[in-house]
């Protein structure tokens, strides 16, 4: 069978990151994860690492690719020997085994009554679920006791059931998992704080280890973790981030402010209130509009709004989504943002945030606090003044990356981000 001989073909090795493509990005003609690949690099773990990517393959290769495990393969060919298996396992059990074969019409029966529909659709869904949990937990079982790992990286294990299977199965065969940071953690981050009640050894769908990209980052876990056994959060860095800082050279872009735009619930009259249109028909400095990846697809719609606002003329969209993330950060004035993540890197790059919407405000206090951004919603009155008197204080002080802003008064230094090295090196020895 095609998946025994692909399970039999998997390497032992000692990191395994577990990668969706959804959070693949192309980098030098290849396809990478931007938070996993640097530290395969950074480490020299190549040799000793294997990465999984679940979901669409890119067209271009994945880096490293000799260390690729062909996964969308494998699951494929598991699904289908598992299918055939059964078959042959119910040919001789039949007359053992408690028969389903009416469930459909009992079902259907049940739904002549109005009163039962929903709980149907529960059983229906129950039925589904535990199959699918049990089907995929022991396929991700088999996986991880081939492959033998120390070490199982993910991003948001919440992001699908698949994490949670995953990290389950890892958990379940003592191999350390670690979540990468991918955004903010704020205090009011349900899938990582506000819990009440916790079980002494943690739960097992949920990482033990923890990898942050700053100290505030590390901030919303120091609330339960002293009192889970064996978790941690620590401060790893940014590895994209830090990969951009030893690799950037003077840029000799025009100084630009970069917006980084967010998805919905946030509509476009949102992202663009006449405030902020006032201040990009100004011209007083060129605006970077950089999409989120969810935006992709309704560039169209996205354009269309900017030429009927009649500022399409004024942006930078082509070059803000051609250019990579951490060189915009390092090249630009100053960043704007409602709530994303890019607040984190643009403090990390020593750049100062404008932030937007109070959802940003509550998820950066710290960042605020320390006048690395500043909250300015666009209906507050002195909204224009503020805005123009912070694009008319910053100026980029010849190839460093640290700011003097005449408005807070207050300069980064790029020693106030501490890495605790020796917590990432203990993952490797």
């Amino acid at each position: 069978m095609k998946y025994l001989s692909w399970l039999k073909n998997l390497k032992s090795k000692k990191n395994l990151f577990y990668n969706l493509s959804a959070n693949q990005i192309q980098f030098e003609e290849k396809s990478i994860n931007r938070l996993f690949h640097p530290i395969i690099c950074k480490y020299n773990l190549e040799k000793q690492s294997s990465v999984i990517n679940s979901g669409i393959n890119y067209p271009t290769k994945n880096y490293p690719a000799e260390f690729d495990v062909n996964f969308n393969f494998g699951q494929e060919h598991f699904l289908a020997w598992k299918k055939f298996t059964f078959k042959i396992k119910n040919k001789f059990t039949r007359g053992n085994k408690i028969e389903l074969k009416n469930l459909n019409e009992f079902d259907t029966y049940l739904k002549t009554f109005s009163i039962f529909n929903d709980f149907t659709d529960i059983l229906n869904y129950t039925i589904e679920k535990k199959y699918f949990i049990e089907l995929n937990l022991s396929f991700y079982t088999k996986l991880l006791k081939k492959i033998n790992p120390q070490n199982l990286f993910i991003l948001a294990y919440y992001e699908s059931s698949h994490n949670f299977l995953i990290t389950a199965a890892a958990n379940d065969l003592n191999i350390r998992t670690i979540e990468m940071q991918h955004g903010p953690h704020p205090e009011f981050h349900l899938g990582y704080c506000i819990w009440t009640k916790i079980p002494k050894f943690g739960f097992n769908t949920i990482p033990y280890y923890y990898w942050c990209w700053d100290n505030i980052s590390t901030l919303v876990f120091n609330s339960w973790i002293p009192n889970i056994y064996n978790f941690k959060a620590f401060v790893g860095g940014n590895p994209w981030v830090e990969y951009w800082k030893h690799k950037l050279p003077y840029t000799n872009l025009p100084k630009f402010i970069l917006y980084t735009l967010q998805p919905a619930p946030l509509t476009l009259e949102l992202l663009f209130p006449p405030e902020i249109i006032k201040i990009i028909k100004s011209k007083k400095i060129t605006w970077y509009l950089r999409l989120h990846p969810l935006q992709q697809e309704n560039l169209n719609e996205i354009v269309a709004f900017l030429k009927e606002k009649e500022i399409y003329d004024l942006v930078n969209i082509k070059d803000a989504n051609n250019n990579h993330l951490p060189l915009l950060l390092y090249s630009c004035q100053f960043h704007v943002s409602n709530y994303s993540g890019s607040i984190i890197e643009a403090s990390l790059f020593y750049k100062f945030s404008i932030i937007l919407h109070t959802i940003g405000e509550n998820g950066f206090k710290e960042l605020i606090q320390e006048k690395r951004a500043i909250y300015l919603p666009p209906n507050s009155p002195n909204f224009e003044s503020t805005f123009n008197e912070i694009i008319d204080s910053f100026e980029l002080t010849d190839n460093k990356n640290i700011f003097q802003n005449k408005l807070v008064e207050s300069e980064i230094e790029e020693s106030e981000i501490e890495i605790e090295e020796s917590e990432v090196l203990k993952l490797f020895n």
